[in-house]
């Protein structure tokens, strides 16, 4: 059985997530959680259980994943999806919904807990197995983190012998820990640890801050294993962006894109858009991957980027290492660069959005210049580095969060 903690409001990837729960938002033209369980279901995961918080998200995942026939479809699994979901309730935390989803279905087994945050490829049968063999209570999937990547906003294990987890820091500071292993927030949890959460009561909120660490300290069987395959938390717009060009260069082996799309090397063309282009093909160079019922003109320049369905490309557009969602229109010589367009976006005649073009900036940690869903851009106007333009409806959500260094202007 997996698990699925689907909770949070996204905040770092305002804004993409105003008008869309973080685990819906199309990266690749899928949702980010499809795109999970599309690594497990090809592996031979079959009974999903979804654990939402709240109205929105709750409501607009049960639309989207329904009972999981489409998927199993899209997929061409012989064995078909099960869906189930979190009834309404007010849990505390991951920890919190996963004792009350086992409770709730009667979960007397194994469980694989995922969230929907990360994109992570890893081996599902040698996980399980490694668990196995060690006996263990729970097992965390971790991923080695190089020098220069940035661990403070993730969990950080510590091993002992044999891969036991001794130590567990949440979101540690600089000098807290040598450890660069951090918990891709993916779990295998045995049957064991229904009783656990229950015997810890209103101390079982969060998997990460309360659950590890009171396993720890009561000496229960907690190991790491480290995945050897691609991981990534989509959570911020560098990090989202840079996940789906690799997604589109293939660097997720579990991610896969339907053969008759393939219109030459790492490039996918959706066949009804090719239809559309007659006898003038646009310029299209790898990696990129267009989606269904786009019109876009012969002039157009496209290059290792993503683009999403039912899109208009004037002439003399040129893209370039970016994302481009759904309905999307580009007015003549649009240029982008290393950028995030929104869904029913339009962007006016000579404008520029190009994350290397450094305009009023002072140094904000995420570069990748993002346009939300709904949002019109006039003509020659010009969209630099750590600027983020929103539908001015959402101004006080915005201001709500306070979180101004890390979203950027």
């Amino acid at each position: 059985v997996v698990i699925a903690t689907l909770g949070g409001k996204g905040t770092r990837l305002y804004p993409q997530t105003l008008l869309q729960s973080k685990p819906l938002i199309p990266i690749v033209n899928y949702p980010i959680f499809m795109r999970m369980l599309e690594v497990l279901t090809r592996q031979g995961a079959r009974n999903i259980i979804l654990s939402t918080k709240g109205i929105e998200n709750t409501l607009r995942i049960k639309d989207v994943f329904r009972y999981g026939r489409d998927f199993s479809a899209r997929l061409n699994l012989s064995k078909k999806l099960k869906f189930r979901y979190q009834p309404h309730y007010k849990d505390h935390g991951s920890a919190d919904g996963i004792k009350l989803v086992m409770e709730y279905y009667d979960i007397h087994d194994e469980i694989l807990v995922v969230s929907g945050d990360n994109i992570v490829d890893f081996n599902l049968r040698d996980f399980i197995s490694f668990h196995r063999k060690k006996k263990a209570v729970a097992t965390v999937l971790l991923k080695e983190l190089e020098p220069d990547q940035d661990m403070s906003q993730f969990g950080v294990a510590e091993l002992g012998e044999d891969n036991r987890i001794v130590q567990f820091k949440e979101k540690p500071h600089a000098g807290e820990t040598s450890s660069r292993l951090i918990n891709t927030a993916v779990y295998i949890f045995s049957s064991k640890i229904l009783d656990i959460l229950r015997e810890m009561g209103d101390e079982a909120r969060d998997v990460g801050k309360d659950l590890l660490p009171h396993l720890i300290d009561g000496g229960y069987d907690l190991y790491g294993y480290k995945c050897a395959g691609y991981w990534a938390d989509v959570g911020t717009p560098d990090s989202f962006l840079k996940t789906s060009l690799d997604i589109v260069d293939q660097k997720v082996e579990n991610i896969r894109f339907k053969k008759d799309y393939k219109i030459s090397e790492k490039v996918w063309v959706h066949p009804t858009t090719q239809a559309r282009f007659n006898s003038s093909i646009p310029t299209i160079k790898k990696s990129t991957i267009i989606g269904g019922d786009n019109e876009i003109h012969p002039s157009v320049v496209i290059e290792n980027s993503s683009i999403g369905d039912n899109c208009i490309f004037d002439e003399g557009v040129s893209i370039k290492n970016s994302v481009v969602m759904d309905f999307v229109n580009l007015k003549k010589n649009v240029r982008l660069n290393s950028c995030i367009i929104g869904r029913y976006v339009s962007i006016g005649e000579d404008s520029i959005v190009d994350a290397d073009t450094l305009v009023d900036i002072t140094g904000k940690k995420e570069k990748t210049p993002v346009v939300g869903d709904g949002v019109h851009i006039a003509d020659k106007s010009v969209l630099g580095a750590y600027k983020r333009v929103a539908p001015i409806e959402y101004s006080y959500s915005i201001l709500k969060c306070g979180r101004f260094v890390d979203l950027g202007y």
